[in-house]
């Protein structure tokens, strides 16, 4: 690996018409104050911040610096629940008793990607709303698209009422996931 060396001029006042030029070395782990010269850049955890909490980045009002969440979800019977996508998951393992029961992604944000690993069993997959929000152009009051088992979904949100999504069954084949109805 390459290291280069930068450097900074440093100019100090000597006196009304006087200046003494420094080439000091500089690096990104590095900062400059007006008032203290050159100090080292102070870490993330030095900077106070106390308008970020918890409930705000559980809410997605906040961006997590942490950009793959993963989590496991549990299908059921009415999709709530363990059955509801977090808003800041992007990688889901679902187990589901029978293929009848339901896994919610989470509301729509455009450009937004969940990958979801099926277990032994499929699933139906719904969106947050599904009578407004179409899963490959499907709506309806409980429109649901059904997923096989041991296979992989990418749900891709598209725009604020649609959900585009492909999966690769057991051995890789790539197809498009059945639009909900």
């Amino acid at each position: 690996m390459a290291f280069e060396k930068y450097f900074i001029e440093l100019i100090k006042q000597d006196g009304p018409s006087q200046q003494t030029k420094v080439l000091v070395p500089f690096s990104p782990a590095m900062s400059v104050s007006s008032t203290e010269g050159l100090i080292p850049a102070p870490r993330s955890a030095d900077i106070a911040d106390a308008s970020i909490t918890a409930a705000k980045l559980a809410s997605g009002a906040a961006t997590p610096a942490k950009t793959i969440n993963t989590e496991a979800g549990t299908a059921t019977s009415d999709g709530l629940t363990t059955g509801i996508i977090s808003d800041t998951s992007s990688h889901v393992t679902v187990t589901s008793a029978n293929a009848d029961h339901i896994i919610v992604l989470p509301a729509p944000t455009p450009g937004r990607m969940i990958v979801i690993n099926v277990g032994a069993n499929g699933f139906e997959l719904r969106s947050s709303a599904p009578a407004t929000i179409a899963i490959n152009g499907g709506t309806a009051s409980n429109a649901e698209s059904a997923i096989a088992a041991n296979s992989t979904i990418i749900a891709i949100c598209i725009s604020a009422t649609a959900w585009k999504a492909i999966f690769l069954d057991a051995d890789g084949d790539v197809a498009k996931v059945e639009a909900a109805a």
